[in-house]
C-alpha cells in the first residue's frame, strides 16, 4: 500500500465534520507533496478520536456502575421500608387487641361482672371474711 493509499484508507475513518474540514483543507485532494502533513493530520484526528470515544466508554461504565450501585440501593430501602411497614401492621394490630378486649375476654368480664352482681344481690357483702376477700389476702 502507498503513502496515497493509506491516506486514502485513514480519511475513510473520518466523521462527518472531521471529512468536512479536511475537504476544506485540501478541496481537490492533497498534492504528492502535501501527502506527509496531511497524513500526520488525519492521524492526529483520529488519535484524538479513539481518545474521546475511550473516555466515553470510561464514562458509559461509570454510569452503569452508579446506576447498578442505585438500583440496588432503591431495592434494599424498598425492602426495608415494606419490613418497616409490614412491623408498623402488626404493632397497629397489637395496639388495637389492648385497646378493645376481643370478644371472649370482654364476654367473660361482663360475665364476672353479672356474677358480682348476683352475689352482691344475694348479700355476700354481709357475709364473714368478704372484708378479708376484699383486701386479697
Amino acid at each position: 500500500m502507498n503513502k496515497k493509499e493509506y491516506l486514502d484508507k485513514l480519511v475513510g475513518l473520518l466523521t462527518g465534520p472531521q471529512l468536512g474540514l479536511y475537504g476544506r483543507m485540501y478541496p481537490n485532494g492533497p498534492k504528492p507533496e502535501q501527502i506527509r502533513r496531511a497524513t500526520e493530520q488525519v492521524e492526529a484526528t483520529l488519535f484524538g478520536l479513539n481518545r474521546s470515544t475511550q473516555r466515553l466508554r470510561d464514562i458509559e461504565e461509570e454510569l452503569n456502575a452508579y446506576r447498578l450501585s442505585t438500583e440496588l440501593t432503591i431495592e434494599a430501602l424498598n425492602r426495608q421500608c415494606d419490613s418497616l411497614l409490614d412491623e408498623l401492621q402488626r404493632a397497629e394490630g397489637r395496639i388495637k387487641n389492648l385497646s378493645t378486649p376481643s370478644n371472649m375476654a370482654h364476654g367473660d368480664i361482663n360475665e364476672s361482672l353479672d356474677k358480682l352482681a348476683r352475689l352482691e344481690a344475694g348479700g355476700v357483702d354481709n357475709w364473714d371474711g368478704y372484708g378479708y376477700a376484699m383486701r386479697g389476702e
